[in-house]
């Protein structure tokens, strides 16, 4: 029973993630190695997450 409400909560999550909220003003930005996407509200976050991103690029793809 505990592995069904797992899976179940596995489930819920995904499908929240791939809902993409058409009510916002969404834009999208690229990097040398991402593009970037946020809307109106989120766009000093994504710019620093982009920062951050290109960053640790280069040590993350050291690793492989």
């Amino acid at each position: 029973m505990k592995k069904i409400i797992f899976l179940f909560w596995i489930s819920i999550g995904f499908s929240q993630v791939e809902y993409n909220h058409p009510e916002l003003n969404w834009h999208t930005f690229e990097t040398e190695h991402f593009q970037i996407h946020f809307h109106d509200e989120t766009e000093m976050t994504a710019r620093e997450a982009a920062t951050v991103a290109e960053v640790i690029y280069p040590k993350v793809t050291n690793f492989y």
